[in-house]
């Protein structure tokens, strides 16, 4: 099976998941102020940091041909709390101020 078909499958079957999660995180509502939109990020942001670093360790990932390096969501989820004003130490710490 190719990648395409693979992440086509992946996305069909995750699909009820993916529902779940959202409405765990109760998305509408985090998205209506700037502190609930950081909040979610700072979650997520969480959550991607660690499970990337185990993806990156996993041996025989490389061979699904999923190119992790562009799929990673942590840098882009940083660069989003620090333009909202966060400060990247205590981003790092494992909390936001800003």
């Amino acid at each position: 099976m190719t990648s395409q078909g693979i992440l086509g499958r992946l996305k069909r079957e995750k699909r009820g998941h993916d529902r779940a999660v959202e409405r765990q995180l109760d998305l509408p509502d985090r998205l209506r102020t700037i502190s609930g939109y950081v909040s979610l990020l700072e979650r997520l942001y969480g959550f991607y940091v660690p499970l990337e670093m185990r993806l990156k360790g996993v041996d025989g990932f490389a061979v699904l041909a999923l190119n992790l390096d562009v799929r990673r969501k942590a840098p882009l989820l940083l660069l989003d709390l620090l333009a909202l004003g966060c400060d990247q130490d205590a981003i790092s710490a494992g909390g936001v101020v800003y």
